[in-house]
């Protein structure tokens, strides 16, 4: 097993590598089924939610990390270079791309952090719950763009709304989450501490840098560089391909990275290369998603666990 596992392990929350059986609904469901408390007033931005039963919760984290997981894989499958036009790169960026927003939002999940969309009927249905325990104070729940924290030893679901669109929001929760977990990670009293502990904090912190690169400092680098390749038509990535740099032969060969330990993987830093930097960091992120899946499937002590329904079934199914 990876040692990035190894060092991420201690991050899953808690009760999740126990799901056994396939999951039917998302954190969304879980919300317009009211099975909660409202434990605190209600604002129109926030809101904390008692769960008395933890098990439907984690069933809703699993459900919403399965499927992001088979995004994440199936977005890779079958890349490769086009006969009639070998120099296009531009859709292996961008299924590169969004092969790593799936699995920033699986691996947010596996530890028990979720960039969930909550519209008006889930908003409807807090704000409901709220009114019935004497928590509603005039102000509804809005609807937008949601992180939503569990806390099981407190056994609350803390949700704030992010104030951003899906992908900037999502990026920059995600790239909050990899600096406090690379923290963590070197601590001397973390459990399972060893001297790759450091290797793994490192890897974190350059994927922070990475996402960071100017002008997207908050964390969006990614979603900046595939906004100026398919909206743009930037970095000579679409016929006729002016100005082509010569790295960009090698492009497609990074694909099969993911498949990689992600603690061998390295990222290009020079300001000249931005789009092998850009699938570098895309790819390290799925590398990690891919160790931690593998690591939770095998670690479930009810049965088969949920992760064997969805991302293993697909990773069986790329050989990987």
């Amino acid at each position: 097993m990876s040692v990035v596992a190894d060092a991420l392990r201690p991050q899953w929350v808690h009760g999740l590598n126990d799901i056994s059986r396939k999951p039917s609904g998302g954190l969304a469901a879980w919300t317009t089924a009211q099975g909660y408390a409202v434990s605190k007033q209600l604002q129109k931005k926030s809101c904390e939610l008692y769960v008395a039963d933890s098990n439907p919760l984690l069933q809703a984290y699993a459900y919403d990390c399965t499927r992001m997981a088979i995004a994440a894989f199936e977005s890779l499958d079958g890349i490769s270079r086009q006969p009639a036009l070998p120099k296009s790169v531009a859709w292996l960026a961008l299924r590169v791309y969004y092969s790593a927003f799936f699995a920033a939002h699986a691996l947010l999940r596996m530890c028990g952090t979720s960039c969930t969309q909550l519209d008006a009927p889930e908003a409807v249905a807090v704000t409901s719950v709220a009114s019935m325990f004497g928590m509603y104070n005039g102000t509804s729940l809005s609807c937008g763009l949601y992180k939503c924290t569990y806390d099981p030893p407190a056994s609350i679901l803390k949700c704030e709304a992010i104030g951003d669109s899906s992908h900037r929001g999502t990026w920059r929760i995600f790239r909050e989450w990899l600096a406090e977990v690379a923290l963590q990670v070197e601590q001397p009293c973390y459990p399972g501490m060893s001297k790759d502990n450091a290797r793994v904090a490192t890897l974190l912190r350059t994927i922070c840098k990475h996402l960071c690169t100017s002008p997207a400092t908050d964390g969006g680098w990614l979603s900046h560089l595939r906004n100026m390749i398919n909206y743009r038509h930037m970095y000579s990535a679409w016929y006729p391909y002016a100005d082509r740099p010569g790295y960009y032969e090698g492009l497609h060969d990074l694909v099969s990275k993911w498949k990689d330990d992600p603690i061998t993987l390295t990222i290009w830093p020079s300001s000249d290369r931005h789009l092998q930097q850009f699938l570098e960091t895309s790819l390290a992120i799925v590398a990690i998603l891919r160790v931690m899946v593998v690591d939770m499937a095998s670690r479930c002590s009810k049965g088969y666990s949920f992760h064997k329904y969805g991302a293993i079934a697909v990773l069986n199914r790329l050989a990987v």
